[in-house]
């Protein structure tokens, strides 16, 4: 397909101009990384240094070398910041009792042990740029670093270079690797180019050599990893694929690394005979193009994934613990996932290491295919208290129970299923909703979810105007089949903003169905959206108990509360402090909750009971508000035992309380005193503050409290 943007066409005055821009943006970028010493500070974002980490010898000798580039194209400043490199590569980087270069040097002034050959590669590159550019100092720094190099790491009976000494050189680690190889062709071919020293060009074909043997051998897919004997170790770190310098598999951005270096050689070597170049050239061009065939948008975001597996996927299988499979990484839970979305929906993870998803697209175990919930996951999945960051849940088209296509944003999960129990969980990131999205999954339906924590923030999807179901555990609690689906001890901590268009919007929970619980959870991120808001449900017929919202709660429709935005079941022992804001309500905020409706029967049983609120509630337009509901719809529905603080709103339940109700007014220092403490049903203790508190552990609602229980502040 052709390119129409001719600032991506090659040759042309518009990609020119484009790369000279990025070329000036990144050289301009980087002009603070020079510590006073000479070595190299890690830039943040902004450019800004962090001086509290290591300054890294191989930084410090790519910053070198690239403003030597920047010299040669006649960037400002540039001459000043090479020698700033040279200076730390001649001084604080440089080890003078043993000779070589530390990989590192901390801001104490000490260093990380090791000498490594991936540093001194970068070394000789520094120099050599250094010394075409004519910099003082620099020549005898590469004559330094060649004679380093050669007595240390390269071996000349192999024709390859070995990887890690300690720091006095007295002992060789057993391990070799190829990129530290790799690093070494890219700095011979430089030393060659400035020195007019062939024999560095002939180390570098040697190399070569070897790598493209290893390379056909193993379908165009680099081996990286070796023993002492440079046998093959395929296996090294097949549980930590992310490993920075030692991940498992190959690793398709050095095979483009390699092509371009092969290249290089093979027409440096033979620039009058370019058939004897032409199988170099060949080989380079396999390297290329399985590295783009394996690589480019594998899973699902623009560009190169980092490693795959030996067959090209990007997915690696885990170990298991009896029929427990035991996940570490990014590449193990992608394998997870396609498993259960394959059909194996009762397989059995626990985390156990933190697992970073990078915010590429993430497609949903068990995504729901039927639009019937059968194909939930009905597994066990174990946290293990780790943390799943960087999650960016992929908007897709899916049935919903009806077979009705929805835009499904999901969550970590798509469907979590009748049996199945999703625990001890951390999940971070963003998610761009459309209908059905929640961090932790889309639809509850017959499982359990327990002691989970999000903090994915959550907005609407643009173009999106219909924003249902979202909330920050699960978009809809349902209670399919004969067994209720349960939320137990779990919390939102991110912002919810879904604006004008989301109707049914909770910090736990979107919607919610009869049967379903929701027990000891509490909300503290902002929510906003228009129709049925609240801190812990949007909307629904699930009874509530011993949950707490702290976030700001802010709708321009109807229904919006503290806890619920609209409920017809039981709300028990709750609390909330957050303020409650309605900016054109007309069926009710309220503290607790925002309409209260029951009929009195198994599906509608709506009452509050021993539930307090504490924050400010205002409505913007009509009388709706109330500081314990904004709206009764049924005289039936109870309310028994509830307090709000002096000054929160001017009435307990919007419009006239019905007879019986028991809603009274309380001093903030009534708020903590034993009497109302225990009216409240004994979910709240005094903290020793003489501030409310609940009492937070995982309860069923015939549970006893007892002084041993965790307490958990109001305010």
């Amino acid at each position: 397909m052709a390119v129409k943007d001719k600032k991506y066409q090659l040759g042309t005055a518009e990609n020119k101009a484009f790369l000279d821009a990025a070329r000036d943006n990144l050289l301009n970028f980087g002009t603070k990384f020079p510590a006073p010493d000479g070595s190299s500070y890690w830039l943040g974002d902004d450019g800004t240094p962090w001086k509290d980490r290591n300054r890294a010898t191989w930084i410090t000798c790519r910053m070198t070398h690239v403003y030597c580039l920047g010299a040669f194209v006649g960037f400002p400043g540039a001459e000043e910041l090479v020698d700033a490199g040279l200076k730390g590569l001649k001084g604080a980087l440089h080890d003078d009792v043993n000779d070589g270069w530390y990989p590192e040097i901390t801001p104490e002034g000490g260093y990380t042990p090791t000498k490594q050959c991936y540093a001194h590669a970068f070394v000789l590159l520094a120099s050599s740029s250094a010394t075409l550019l004519g910099r003082p100092g620099a020549a005898e720094l590469l004559d330094h670093a060649e004679k380093v190099f050669l007595d240390k790491f390269w071996d000349d009976e192999t024709g390859l270079s070995v990887d890690t000494w300690n720091t006095e050189f007295t002992e060789l680690d057993p391990y070799r690797g190829l990129n530290a190889n790799m690093h070494s062709v890219e700095a011979f071919l430089a030393v060659a180019d400035v020195t007019g020293d062939e024999t560095w060009r002939k180390r570098a074909g040697r190399i070569i050599e070897h790598v493209l043997g290893w390379a056909k051998a193993n379908n165009w897919r680099i081996p990286e990893h070796f023993h002492s004997d440079w046998s093959l170790d395929l296996e090294c770190n097949r549980e930590k694929p992310d490993d920075q310098f030692k991940p498992y598999g190959a690793t398709p951005g050095h095979g483009i690394e390699w092509a371009r270096l092969i290249t290089q050689w093979a027409t440096s070597t033979y620039p009058s005979d370019p058939a004897a170049a032409a199988p170099y050239i060949d080989a380079a061009e396999h390297l290329f193009n399985r590295a783009v065939e394996d690589a480019w948008n594998a899973d699902g975001a623009p560009g190169l994934v980092y490693t795959t597996d030996w067959d090209g996927s990007t997915t690696v299988e885990p170990q298991k613990d009896g029929e427990t499979y035991l996940i570490s990484n990014s590449y193990e839970l992608a394998w997870f996932r396609d498993e259960v979305n394959k059909g194996n929906y009762t397989l059995n993870a626990r985390l156990t290491e933190n697992i970073n998803l990078g915010g590429h697209p993430w497609t949903a175990i068990s995504k729901d295919t039927d639009g019937k919930f059968a194909t939930g996951y009905k597994g066990t999945f174990d946290g293990n208290s780790k943390t799943i960051s960087g999650l960016n849940p992929a908007n897709e088209a899916i049935p919903n129970h009806k077979g009705e296509p929805v835009l499904q944003s999901a969550g970590l999960f798509g469907c979590v299923y009748t049996g199945a129990v999703v625990k001890n969980l951390t999940v971070e990131g963003e998610l761009q909703a459309g209908k059905y999205a929640g961090g932790i999954t889309a639809v509850l339906a017959g499982g359990t979810i327990q002691n989970c924590v999000n903090r994915v923030a959550i907005t609407l999807k643009e173009g999106v105007t219909d924003g249902y179901a979202i909330g920050g555990i699960t978009g809809y609690l349902y209670n399919y089949t004969d067994k209720s689906s349960h939320i137990v001890g779990c919390r939102n901590e991110a912002a919810i903003d879904i604006g004008a268009y989301g109707r049914n919007i909770g910090g736990i929970v979107g919607s919610g169905s009869y049967g379903a619980g929701i027990e000891n959870c509490g909300n503290s991120g902002a929510i906003t959206s228009k129709d049925s808001t609240g801190g812990i449900m949007g909307s629904g017929s699930v009874p509530i108990t011993a949950c707490y919202n702290t976030g700001t709660i802010t709708a321009a429709g109807d229904d919006i509360g503290g806890i619920a935005g609209y409920t017809s079941q039981e709300i028990k022992n709750c609390y909330n402090t957050g303020a409650v804001t309605g900016t054109g309500a007309k069926n009710g905020v309220g503290g607790i909750v925002g309409r209260l409706s029951s009929a009195v029967s198994s599906y509608s049983n709506g009452k509050i009971t021993g539930c307090l609120n504490t924050g400010a509630v205002t409505a913007t337009s009509g009388t709706a508000a109330g500081a314990i509901v904004g709206q009764k719809t049924t005289a039936n529905a109870a309310i028994t035992r509830s307090y709000f603080k002096a000054g929160t709103c001017t009435q307990a339940i919007g419009g006239n309380p019905a007879d019986g109700d028991e809603a009274a007014l309380a001093t903030e220092a009534e708020c903590g005193s034993k009497r109302l403490i225990g009216l409240l049903g004994g979910a709240f203790a005094a903290g020793s503050d003489g501030k409310l508190t609940l009492k937070e552990t995982a309860l069923k609602q015939n549970r006893e409290w007892t002084d041993a229980d965790e307490l958990v502040k109001v305010w």
